[in-house]
């Protein structure tokens, strides 16, 4: 193997996002750190993903935004010109933002008086009270002028609020006609008559066996245009408030009472909105209604209406969202619109009724990779770790989110809570917790945290109080990710994992196959393998079960990793090779578990080891079916496997010249595949790395078999040299345009 004496690090720029709370831009970069050979080959190579934040101060109407995009890409070298259109939108957007945000500061200044806020479904404006047997009476009004129209359908709405009434309301044909005929030719005239009218059927789709009536006379898709109105009429209020605040002065008390006015028509609005989307959501209880829903943008609309701030109105938008995202086709539409970004805002609500169901949204999204990724770099795993506690939500939301995210190695160290890991020792522990600390032990930092102050004896104890294989993986996979004297800690546990594994428990059982693979993982130091193999007769034990069909190949693998970590030391190996372990290993390999990789790369490490060690070696060389073994295996697939075996036979050259000229050969052939059989006329021997199986090989070295190389040392090239990766800030009131800014449509 040749010697790492080189260093190469390479940046890859990546996407560019608007900082979800802050008047900021994210960079998003990679730095890979490899180590090179001699000959300037890569032997191991780190990636780690890092973030750049540029703040863009004093933005406002006047920044020229081009300009600011120039000088940014000038102090940022992870800014490509390819990137600059991308750049300038989210300038853009960041204004928009910006002056949003100012004025939404505003208006939560100048709330409505208590009187007109309330429920959304309280709109209703007359004070009569209506009675069923004037059904005919309120329907001659819809034939009137707007103001008795109004009037007619908040009194049929009266009357429709009663469910004993709806029969009747229904079964009139005239009055369910005139009302959809106004709804579709007049709606537009006015709100509060389309908020009535609406009203009216969305109290009728609470009623599965009237959704066939909706479907009649369209009202689905009345609704969806009305909500694409609205919220292109609520774009415009905005940009005209803006406008005439800048001109009224925001403190002044025409400005007060512009905003009472814009609160109000808000309100209105969103009660509007309500009662349509609420409608269709009753009626998206039908999968092809929801299909025709899509394919008229409802997805986007939704999407939209996060921006808002009433509460109530926001629950029924993500329950809306959350019913749709169980479908790829919607998922994907709104991973494309981000909405992961308006979440942010949600998820940190104070009300746990909207975080609930945000919460909800979130687990339907967190299946897929890509929207991981952005909850991550919107930095929205430590609200989620620090909503854990809160037991007025949802907590299988929150362990499923959790879960998913914990996928991402980046993400785990922020998951770590210690109320959670307490929880593990509980007998009700649910399935998602145990599933989340299975994926955490695997972080260094976290595996380190797990075993301080006696939490790795405990996790055990409770491992095998409660015979639970799901928490012994938690602690298998401790075993595999730390090192130095916290892996002496195992040292401790070794009487209860073999107390457990000889306790005549089916060796094929779930917890027993784990406490194998802790056992394996214990290759701590100057530890006396040979102490543990007398004291619990371990090779008899190994021996039985590595008899062909004694047991599974879960356990026949850990075990062969057991005795390659136990063949650390020569006193070991020496008890090992006389044992009959070298037979019973030739007998796998005589069995279809040949084809195995995992299974084949262990046994030749085993073999590795045993021709390492000097006592052991020449009790190997007697066994020529074993070399055999290795000359065969030299022209195998997999990667690995060729080179254990090329340092196996390095030995056995070195030692017995018998054997040297028939390897020396072998590799030839090896190397030579391709012009050998071309000759041949035959196909070649197959030399490249072992395609497509995915095990990961690099991973063997902690698990006690074949260690190559060692990438942890890596880490602490994770920096930029000179200001790369810094954060920076900009100050945007350097950057003015020379046009003024037009002037828009009036308000009112």
């Amino acid at each position: 193997m040749d010697e790492a004496r080189f260093l190469r690090k390479k940046v890859k720029a990546g996407r560019i996002d608007a900082h979800p709370t802050e008047n900021a831009i994210v960079v998003n970069y990679e730095v890979t750190a490899e180590i090179l050979t001699d000959a300037g080959e890569p032997m191991v190579a780190d990636a780690k993903r890092c973030q750049q934040t540029i703040r863009v101060n004093n933005l406002s109407s006047g920044t020229d935004v081009e300009a600011l995009a120039d000088k940014l890409m000038e102090a940022c070298k992870l800014i490509t010109p390819v990137k600059f259109p991308e750049l300038v939108q989210i300038l853009t957007f960041l204004l928009r933002r910006s002056r949003t945000k100012e004025f939404k500061a505003l208006v939560k200044e100048q709330k409505m008086a208590p009187k007109t806020q309330g429920s959304l479904l309280d709109h209703s404006r007359t004070a009569e009270v209506a009675r069923v047997s004037e059904l005919e009476t309120y329907m001659e009004l819809l034939y009137e002028k707007l103001s008795d129209k109004v009037r007619g359908t908040s009194l049929i709405l009266q009357v429709a609020q009663n469910p004993d009434n709806l029969e009747e309301v229904v079964e009139n044909e005239a009055i369910m006609g005139a009302l959809a005929r106004v709804l579709r030719e007049e709606g537009t005239k006015s709100r509060d008559l389309a908020t009535n009218l609406i009203h009216i059927f969305f109290i009728l789709s609470s009623f599965t066996d009237f959704h066939h009536i909706l479907k009649t006379y369209k009202i689905g898709n009345l609704c969806l245009a009305t909500i694409t109105r609205e919220i292109a009429r609520y774009d415009e209020w905005q940009g005209a408030l803006a406008k005439k605040l800048d001109k009224l002065g925001r403190k002044s008390a025409d400005a007060k009472d512009l905003l009472e006015k814009y609160n109000e028509q808000c309100f209105q609005q969103e009660s509007l909105l309500y009662v349509a989307t609420h409608l269709l959501l009753n009626l998206a209880e039908d999968t092809r209604v929801q299909i025709k829903m899509k394919n008229k943008g409802i997805v986007g609309n939704l999407i939209e209406l996060l921006d808002r701030d009433n509460v109530e109105f926001l629950i029924l938008i993500v329950n809306f969202l959350k019913k749709l995202s169980i479908f790829a086709e919607n998922k994907d539409e709104m991973k494309q619109a981000d909405v992961v970004q308006k979440l942010v805002r949600l998820v940190q609500s104070p009300h746990d009724a909207l975080v609930a169901v945000s919460l909800g949204l979130l687990l339907n999204l967190s299946f897929d990779e890509d929207i991981r990724t952005r909850i991550i770099e919107l930095d929205l795993v430590p609200r989620l770790a620090e909503l854990v506690g809160n037991h007025e939500l949802p907590q299988h939301y929150m362990l499923g989110i959790l879960y998913h995210l914990s996928m991402a190695p980046s993400a785990r160290p922020a998951l770590f809570r210690s109320d959670l890991l307490e929880q593990l020792h509980d007998p009700e522990a649910p399935m998602e917790l145990v599933a989340l600390w299975v994926n955490l032990a695997l972080d260094p930092e976290c595996a380190q945290r797990i075993c301080a102050d006696g939490g790795l004896g405990r996790l055990v104890a409770t491992a095998i109080e409660l015979d639970d294989a799901l928490i012994m993986k938690v602690v298998h996979n401790v075993s595999s990710a730390v090192t130095g004297e916290t892996k002496e800690l195992f040292l401790e546990e070794i009487d209860a994992l073999m107390g457990h594994v000889n306790s005549g428990a089916e060796v094929n059982d779930d917890t027993t196959v784990e406490a194998l693979g802790v056992l394996g993982n214990i290759d701590v130091e100057d530890f006396d393998h040979r102490q543990l193999i007398e004291e619990y007769n371990l090779l008899e034990f190994i021996n039985e079960r590595l008899l062909p069909s004694a047991a599974d190949d879960d356990v026949v693998i850990r075990l062969v990793i057991l005795v390659g970590t136990c063949l650390a030391d020569e006193e070991s190996a020496e008890l090992i090779a006389c044992s009959g372990v070298v037979e019973n290993l030739m007998g796998l390999l005589e069995t279809p578990r040949r084809d195995d990789p995992e299974i084949a790369l262990q046994i030749l490490y085993v073999f590795y080891k045993l021709l390492f060690h000097r006592c052991s070696r020449g009790v190997l060389l007697k066994h020529q079916s074993v070399i055999r073994e290795l000359i065969d295996f030299m022209s195998h697939p997999n990667v690995e496997i060729k080179r254990i075996c090329n340092s196996a036979l390095d030995i056995v050259v070195e030692v017995d010249e018998g054997w040297a000229d028939e390897i020396r050969a072998r590799r030839f052939e090896v190397h030579n595949a391709t012009w050998i059989e071309a000759m041949r006329g035959g196909p070649a021997i197959s030399s490249g790395m072992y395609g497509g199986d995915g095990y990961p090989y690099d991973a063997y070295g902690s698990q006690g078999a074949y260690d190559v190389y060692d990438a942890g040392d890596l880490g602490h090239y994770g920096g930029l040299d000179d200001n790369d990766g810094a954060n920076l800030d900009f100050d945007a009131s350097l950057y003015r345009q020379s046009l003024s800014a037009s002037t828009g449509a009036n308000l009112y």
